[in-house]
């Protein structure tokens, strides 16, 4: 009996021998922060870009029509008058010109450089890869060994072969019969060609793009339909299952949909998140993603269906296929290990010709002449719409909805009406480019909400109206350029909130107006240029004004009733 315990105890203290001495090992050891390289990512377009930055830094130095790239290369000149054979051996280098590819040659073996447009429209004409400054055209069967890539669009033709990697800076469109690796663009046209593309938001519910994702989860259900939705057929879940999944038509999905085995969208169904599956996900006509689908198995995309929105870049991912029907749009990254196609054996050209993609247009100004045009805007407003540089709101309305122009990056002028009476939170934030609010001391405005404000750096003057009387925390936040703050006369100021001017470096003075009562914290911090306030006396213990007593430099001067310092 004592052997079998004194074999229990050996045993014991051997298996927890290893455990023990990590665990000592381990608090000995200090511990570091793992450094991560954030500005290292993968550039769908690296090929194009990195084979035009070789080019451009060593032309210069070219001779005898040779060029050091990863070695030593004879080019052609593309920009001279030349006869080309069938079959090119060189380089082709367009510095000056655009290349359009003669009638008769059928391959080219090396790498081609245009900076601006290319044509390749001859049927049946191979090459190696090729990068244009500006726009691309591939005529019907060209076929790509390695990558093609064009700095604005790329218009690719029926039954082409598009080798590793097809991408463009701007937009790229593709025609029937075409077979792919990898794709990339902010915006996609599969299925359509240069003269017939199909507007991507046509017939569908604005509101559906800007909805947030839901994080309520709803474990192990194979079908999402109206049991699970509301009068409207909003489903605010994210889907978690086993099993697989069906989405049925025109049901919204505003969270994520993860399946351990596969996905179906049908008709006109839309998930406002993510797709992952492990088995195959089928996406019917007229459905929209809103995020990225992700599968270990195939993918089949059927017409008018969407992947991604305007101004943010998504992914579609398959370790099998990927199969796209006609005029479905995706804005980002395809990539598919097993190879894709696009079937749109109904698809019919309106004239047999090519021509280059347009360029999207996007919304420059904005004018709204009708209130009820104004009042029935969606609720996320126009929040991200970065080439929007004016807007004019010349109907009598009430207030400027929260998020409305959030993050508009290139407006540069504001003009509202008098009839303005409140500025929602998030209103102008971000929008960095913003230089000019006309009239703004004129209007009726009683508060401006959170942030409404921040990040607007081209900001220099603001003229607050009388009726104005809360400032919101961090209304002007982050204004690098605000110069000078002006309130009116009789102003009825009561509330300066927390961190409502923090981080406005060039503001060097500003007089309070004596109805403020309540001053926030940090109100004024990060100020670097503050030398003199002017405060009411009944202000000066307020948490914003104690803060800035303990900054050298900085003149706070307390008004008595009568408004004498």
């Amino acid at each position: 009996m004592q052997y079998i315990i004194v074999l229990t105890v050996v045993f014991v203290i051997m298996l927890l021998a290893p455990f023990v001495g990590a665990m000592a090992y381990c608090r000995k050891r200090k511990g570091s922060i793992l450094n991560i390289q954030q500005e290292k990512i993968k550039d769908a377009r690296y090929f194009g870009k990195s084979f035009a930055e070789l080019v451009e830094k060593n032309i210069s130095s070219v001779e005898e029509e040779t060029i050091i790239l990863s070695k030593e290369e004879e080019f052609v000149d593309g920009d001279e008058e030349i006869s080309l054979p069938e079959e090119v051996e060189e380089l082709i280098i367009c510095q000056d010109k655009s290349f359009y590819s003669p009638k008769k040659v059928k391959v080219y073996q090396k790498e081609i450089y245009s900076g601006h447009n290319m044509a390749i429209v001859e049927n049946e004409v191979k090459l190696r890869a090729a990068y244009a400054k500006e726009k691309m055209v591939l005529g019907e069967k060209t076929k790509i060994e390695r990558w093609v890539d064009a700095e604005q669009t790329l218009a690719v033709y029926d039954q082409c072969n598009l080798g590793m990697s097809a991408s463009a800076g701007k937009r790229l469109s593709i025609g029937k019969d075409c077979r792919f690796r990898r794709l990339y663009a902010p915006e996609i046209l599969i299925g359509q060609y240069p003269e017939q593309i199909k507007d991507a938001m046509e017939h569908r519910n604005p509101r559906v793009f800007k909805a947030a994702n839901q994080l309520d989860i709803k474990r192990n259900i194979d079908c999402v339909d109206q049991d699970v939705a509301d009068e409207q057929g909003v489903a605010d879940i994210t889907v978690l299952s086993r099993g697989n999944v069906k989405i049925l038509e025109h049901i919204i999905v505003k969270g994520d949909v993860r399946s351990h085995k596969g996905v179906r969208l049908c008709d006109d169904a839309v998930v406002c998140g993510n797709i992952f599956a492990e088995a195959d996900v089928h996406i019917g006509k007229n459905a929209v993603v809103l995020g990225n689908v992700f599968t270990q198995g195939d993918i089949y995309i059927e017409e008018n269906a969407m992947i991604g929105q305007k101004g943010k870049i998504s992914s579609i991912i398959a370790r099998e296929t990927i199969t796209f029907e006609k005029n479905v749009s995706v804005f980002g990254y395809v990539s598919c290990e097993r190879g894709g196609k696009v079937v749109s054996s109904n698809l019919e050209r309106e004239k047999q010709s090519w021509g280059f993609l347009p360029l999207t247009e996007f919304r420059t100004e904005l004018y709204f002449n009708q209130l009820d045009e104004y009042e029935k805007v969606d609720e996320q407003g126009f929040r991200k719409e970065e080439f929007l540089k004016k807007v004019e709101i010349k109907v009598q309305a009430k207030k400027i909805p929260k998020s409305m122009f959030f993050d508009c990056e290139a407006l540069e002028q504001v003009v509202l009406p008098d009839s303005i009476e409140k500025i929602g939170p998030y209103a102008f934030a971000d929008c960095n480019s913003l230089k000019y609010i006309t009239s703004f001391a004129k209007m009726k405005i009683t508060s401006i909400g959170t942030s409404a404000f921040e990040n607007c750096e081209a900001l220099e003057i603001v003229e607050f109206p009388k009726e104005l009387e809360i400032l919101g925390g961090a209304a002007f936040g982050g204004c690098k350029g605000l110069k000078k703050v002006q309130f009116a006369e009789n102003s009825r100021l009561k509330v300066v909130g927390n961190h409502c001017f923090r981080g406005c470096e060039k503001l060097e003075e500003i007089e309070l107006p004596d109805s403020v009562e309540k001053i926030g914290l940090s109100a004024f911090a990060d100020c670097k240029a503050l030398k003199k306030i002017s405060i009411p006396k009944s202000c000066e213990m307020e948490p914003g004004i104690m803060e800035l007593r303990q900054k050298s430099g900085v003149q706070i001067c307390c008004r008595g009733l009568e408004g004498e310092e």
